[in-house]
């Protein structure tokens, strides 16, 4: 009986279903005598639930009865993971590997994947290629590999390690939406290569999440006040929420109601989220079946559904597939089209997706007017330095990238490489999140070395968790080097906020991909398209150009701050009028 509760609630619990898996489990373990396995899933339950702390106490209480059962050990790893202790679980999977686990390939690959969680890329490759040299072509493991080479900025080889496991997996979900999301960053990669990865996962997200049975109940009330859903893992402490703001503060309440569904595992309560929660309904789904969480949507009738992740973690693909709104838009958080066979539209703007990029996006282009975004500064933002290297005679020249090193392509690092020659006395500076781990930042200037540049010219530092000591950071940086082909886009804006001009490149209008036209629109948007390249050797010209002129540039950062805030990128009011229009328009095209 034991097994075959186990058996189900493990399905349960694989599937989402969790509530009813709880049910399951919480049935069976009444009465003195409790199966610890049972007790163990029971836990993992808990931390799907959202209840962390009560998951990983009970799973320990396991362990700590049967201290020589290793499997139990790797049981709390998964527990462990699930409620976001990435460090304890790393150690958890150890000493499952180290207690006789060595011969499971699950337990190596697990331990992979949570490094790759944990930002452990290095670490992660390590392990994953220790793991193939004994389980050669385990597909767990060579996935793992991918990340972790995706994750140090090597995505053209986990692109070509995925693209050859997957004829024998034609329809492995994770795969198929690795390769999908790895070719954002490669550096060579054909559009209708990158369409075609996105349908195909698109195809099989479809398959496993058929749109509901009961049709569509479509309100075409001329003038009626539109509904307007945003469906997101990141409302709270990200990025996405704060261009999101504009929205939500500002959008003409006579036309529109917003709700907002939040799929984030462990949603938290600070600010950003404090404000969707006063703007909209919200409502957290993450844990929620798919089909329910379709339906959730169609009960509130809404209109116009917004995702945001597009193939990013904790994304509502399956719901979107399920049809849970009439119209359903991709927007703002993933670069590119999602391959979504019932997402009917990406908005976008006429820079970073001029006419030649209809042919390959899988939605409707709906362009808006100016740019497709809208900045909001930080109130805590320090001060606007002063120029960094005219600070003493022989202060060298400081180009600086904050982006993710996921962005660090070859071609962009031989790009900086004959840069900095060009530019005697320069150095670049990077900062990104991965350099809170060593191992990853030497990866980067190993390959920097590779591509001709002289590693004592590249400085790494590493990521600060409050906005002010980040942001403060652009103190040391004359001109910010943006990456290609993936831009910048948070990055970017806080740079020209901090009175850093970017350097960015655009790429070829005539097969366009968005991820390398954004800073083109940002800029643009803040009146200096001249800073946006259509080469590398004009994206060298136009560094070195900056780096000539030092009263030029200290000019430049005295006023650009000021420029920013007088102009539509940091409009919030305008842009919000805008982007009502944009859905107006969406809506009425709908019909």
């Amino acid at each position: 009986m034991s097994k075959e509760v186990f058996l189900r609630a493990s399905a349960l619990l694989d599937h989402g279903r969790v509530g009813e898996a709880a049910r399951t489990l919480d049935a069976a373990l009444v009465g003195p005598v409790r199966d610890p396995n049972l007790v163990m899933l029971r836990a993992r339950a808990f931390a799907q639930q959202g209840e962390g702390v009560r998951g990983v106490e009970l799973a320990r209480s396991v362990v700590d009865a049967h201290p020589t059962h290793v499997g139990f050990r790797a049981a709390l790893a998964i527990v462990l993971a699930l409620a976001g202790d990435s460090d304890g679980s790393i150690e958890a999977y150890r000493q499952a590997l180290a207690g006789g686990m060595d011969a499971d390939p699950q337990i190596h690959a697990g331990l992979a994947a949570e490094q790759n969680r944990a930002q452990r890329f290095a670490e992660a490759a390590a392990t994953a290629r220790a793991g193939l040299a004994r389980f050669a072509g385990d597909p767990a493991l060579t996935l793992e590999l991918g990340h972790a080479l995706a994750g140090l900025g090597r995505s053209d080889e986990a692109v070509r390690l995925l693209l050859a496991l997957a004829p024998q997996h034609p329809a492995n979900t994770p795969l198929h939406e690795a390769i999908a999301y790895f070719c954002n960053y490669t550096a060579g990669a054909d559009p209708s290569l990158v369409l075609h990865s996105h349908r195909h996962y698109g195809r099989i997200v479809a398959h496993y999440n058929p749109p509901i049975a009961e049709p569509l109940v479509v309100d075409r009330t001329p003038g009626r006040r539109l509904r307007v859903g945003v469906i997101s893992s990141d409302l709270g402490k990200h990025v996405v929420a704060v261009f999101l703001a504009p929205i939500f503060e500002r959008l003409d309440r006579d036309r529109f109601e917003l709700f907002a569904y939040s799929t984030a595992a462990h949603p938290d309560d600070e600010p950003n989220r404090a404000l969707f929660r006063r703007t909209s309904t919200l409502r957290d789904v993450a844990g929620t079946p798919p089909e329910e969480v379709a339906r959730t949507i169609r009960r509130d009738r809404i209109d116009i559904l917004i995702e945001t992740n597009g193939l990013t973690r904790s994304h509502a693909q399956p719901v979107l597939a399920r049809r849970a709104a009439p119209v359903q838009v991709t927007y703002l958080g993933y670069p590119n089209t999602t391959g979504c066979p019932n997402i009917d539209v990406r908005l976008v703007d006429a820079l970073t997706d001029p006419p030649t990029a209809d042919g390959f996006s899988s939605e409707r282009l709906a362009r808006m007017t100016g740019c497709f975004l809208c900045f909001t500064p930080p109130a805590e933002a320090p001060a606007v330095s002063e120029l960094p290297c005219a600070r003493a005679a022989d202060a060298p020249f400081t180009f600086g990238s904050f982006n993710n090193v996921r962005k660090a392509t070859d071609p962009l690092l031989r790009t900086w490489a004959r840069l900095l020659e060009a530019v005697p006395g320069s150095r670049v500076l990077v900062k990104s999140p991965q350099f809170l781990h060593r191992s990853n930042g030497d990866d980067l200037v190993r390959r920097f070395a590779e591509a001709g540049g002289d590693p004592a010219r590249m400085v790494l530092s590493r990521p600060q968790r409050v906005s002010h000591d980040h942001l403060a950071a652009y103190s040391q940086v004359d001109v910010a080097l943006d990456t290609f082909p993936y831009c910048g886009t948070t990055t970017t804006c806080e740079a020209l906020f901090m009175g850093v001009p970017v350097v960015s490149f655009a790429g070829q209008a005539e097969r366009p991909r968005h991820c390398s036209r954004v800073g083109l629109s940002l800029l643009t948007a803040l009146g200096h398209p001249e800073w946006a390249a259509n080469s590398a050797d004009e994206y060298i010209a136009t560094a070195r150009r900056l780096a000539s002129d030092r009263p030029a540039l200290a000019s430049i950062r005295a006023g650009l701050r000021a420029e920013m805030l007088a102009g539509p990128l940091c409009d919030g009011a305008g842009f919000a009028e805008r982007f009502g229009d944009a859905l107006a328009r969406i809506w009425a095209a709908s019909a």
